[in-house]
């Protein structure tokens, strides 16, 4: 203080003020250095929409897992097929011109999880590779009574860093008493365990895969996808309540709004914010609250369904689809139903 006071000639008031100017500079480098200014937009030329949909921007394309068991390759602007594989069947991540996507569980059933890695120009399979795990680990793209496996991966020069969860579900049966004339039933209990986890190496030449070390797990292990939304105060959107869902290029931001009851379909009023100028570019309505998505142009993706809808006497069923939408008119230009990897039962009694 006295360095500073002399410099500025002994005088106390500006002495104070010049603290007062380090002060906030010293705040502003904080924000700027911690994350804790306003959200700014990413460049995201390769991202994931959700699971088992990887988007390539600079291509247009995206790649998808169909409900055939296959992936296409969509162009993402119109919607038409570029090529079409069953030796793939769960996109993963992408980068540059190789996709590396899992495949279905092996036919010898061994314990595992396999992989492939495809050209994106032509689908064509450039090397497969196989990580065991433990025999409880089920290596199936789908659900099933036994669990869940989720995938993520991450490519890291000539190598893609896997990082796998399965999940085991245990039943208990349902439990019947008897007391007097009543009969009491306790509900299936689904008890979930922790989920077995593991990371790996995938050789993107050989599709040799090899273990991590315990150091190399903890620092390569990658995130499990999760669609982000806005929360903290300095982040969001000013003046508008709700849920701000970020959209999968970090580029964009959706709200919804309720504005009519349950006898309305779209009941539900969605609104598109850019995260560069926080401005609204897009109005619609819809039967979904929120959806994951991006932008690209004129057009804004999204993920609708599964539902079934009663009109009348007849019953609406709608499968789990990607569709593009004009964002000016929010008419749909194109759909592509997607794999459901949900499991949905049947269950034990």
């Amino acid at each position: 203080m006295r360095h500073i006071s002399v410099a500025l000639g002994g005088n106390p008031v500006f002495a104070t003020m010049a603290y007062l100017m380090v002060a906030f500079c010293a705040a502003l480098i904080f924000f700027i250095t911690t994350g804790t200014s306003f959200a700014q937009p990413v460049e995201r030329n390769e991202f994931k929409l959700r699971d088992g949909v990887v988007v390539q921007r600079d291509q247009h394309m995206i790649y998808l897992m169909n409900a055939k068991g296959g992936i296409d390759a969509v162009e993402l602007r119109e919607g038409g097929s570029v090529w079409s594989t069953k030796t793939g069947a769960r996109p993963l991540t992408l980068n540059k011109n190789v996709l590396i996507a899992q495949t279905e569980r092996a036919e010898d059933d061994r314990p595992g999880i396999g992989l492939t890695v495809l050209d994106t120009l032509s689908g064509r399979k450039l090397v497969d590779g196989f990580i065991k795990t433990p025999a409880s680990v089920h290596g199936s793209v789908s659900g099933s009574l036994a669990g869940r496996l989720d995938l993520q991966a991450l490519v890291e020069g000539g190598r893609a860093l896997v990082s796998w969860a399965f999940h085991a579900r245990k039943l208990r049966g349902a439990k019947r008493e008897f007391r007097g004339r009543k009969r009491f039933h306790e509900l299936r209990d689904v008890k979930r365990a922790r989920p077995t986890t593991g990371v790996a190496s995938l050789d993107l030449e050989t599709g040799g895969v090899s273990k991590l070390t315990e150091e190399e797990a903890s620092f390569a292990s990658v995130p499990l996808f999760l669609q982000k939304s806005l929360d903290a105060p300095e982040q969001r959107i000013p003046d508008v309540p709700g849920i701000q869902l970020l959209s999968a290029d970090e580029r964009h931001v959706m709200t919804s709004q309720r504005i009519d009851n349950d006898s309305v379909w779209e009941k539900y009023l969605i609104t598109i914010f850019s995260l560069e100028t926080r401005k609204p570019i897009a109005k619609f309505r819809s039967h979904n609250s929120l959806s994951p998505f991006f932008v690209d142009g004129p057009t804004i993706v999204l993920e609708t369904g599964p539902y079934e809808r009663k009109i009348g006497t007849h019953i609406e069923r709608e499968p789990l689809k990607i569709r593009a939408l004009d964002l000016e008119s929010g008419k749909e230009l194109w759909s592509r139903e997607i794999r459901d990897t949900t499991y949905r039962g049947p269950f034990p009694p």
